[in-house]
């Protein structure tokens, strides 16, 4: 698998994007969710919506789904004159699949795609096949209903978090995994506010790398204000978690 990042932020800022990475196998794709700069994130990467066939969106906060509409008239928008993208799935638990719907359709209400857009709702625990990819969904512990996932191709396993304190049932499914992504948006210094809005700490990713017993960690969801201090999260969670750890940047490629 390669997971190439088109974001690592906890807000969308001048020089960052909010949280994205596409997943790649040999045969299949999927693009975990779709924030208010997917298309320049693509852009910048070098990728195309319309080579995006699956697409899972983890919940309806703004910063995960506000892309959503424009990503799949941009799938049109690139073919023009063309041979038109494939059918796009989309993946979500039931509150954000309604939400994807209805932003779609009230942005382009006239709009006739060559493709079909279909839509899927998961639920907790259950397992979908995507290509070669194997994606089980887990809810999340979040202000709003979110699904964290484990993504598996062959004998390889990524697991990501999603926006969530430190999930026990995930934490089952995460054991010996090859690459745990895990938000790390705030430094202990401010685990209260932590609480307050169901986000992890760094130190919560680490400990959750070092119960899982995965071979690297990497922390995603960074609140802006820490970018530039990365090393007081990198630190915290090396408190926890002996392995690899890491913060990606948008355009950052992982190969397993």
């Amino acid at each position: 698998m390669y997971i190439t990042f088109l974001g690592s932020c906890a807000n969308q800022t001048a020089n960052h994007e909010g949280v994205s990475f596409l997943v790649e196998s040999s045969t299949s794709n999927l693009l975990v969710d779709s924030g208010p700069g997917i298309i320049s994130s693509l852009q910048r990467s070098n990728r195309m919506a319309s080579e995006i066939d699956n697409l899972l969106l983890t919940h309806t906060h703004g910063d995960h789904i506000l892309g959503f509409a424009y990503f799949v008239w941009n799938r049109n928008f690139e073919r023009l004159g063309m041979t038109p993208a494939k059918d796009l799935n989309v993946f979500g638990n039931v509150e954000t699949i309604e939400a994807a719907k209805t932003m779609l359709e009230k942005s382009y209400p006239e709009a006739k795609f060559p493709f079909n857009v279909n839509y899927t709702v998961l639920i907790s625990n259950e397992t979908l096949k995507v290509g070669d990819l194997f994606v089980t969904v887990v809810e999340a512990i979040h202000p709003v209903p979110t699904l964290s996932c484990v993504i598996k191709c062959d004998n390889e396993v990524v697991v990501y978090s999603a926006d969530s304190l430190p999930n026990n049932n995930l934490l089952e499914l995460s054991v010996d995994a090859d690459l745990i992504i895990h938000e790390g948006m705030f430094t202990d210094k401010s685990f209260d506010l932590s609480r307050k809005v169901m986000h992890s700490t760094a130190t919560d990713a680490g400990r959750f790398a070092k119960q899982a017993k995965c071979k690297q960690l990497l922390l995603v969801h960074i609140a802006p204000e820490l970018f530039g201090n990365e090393t007081k999260l990198l630190e915290e969670a090396k408190n926890e978690f002996a392995g690899i750890i890491s913060i990606p940047c948008s355009g950052s490629i992982y190969s397993l």
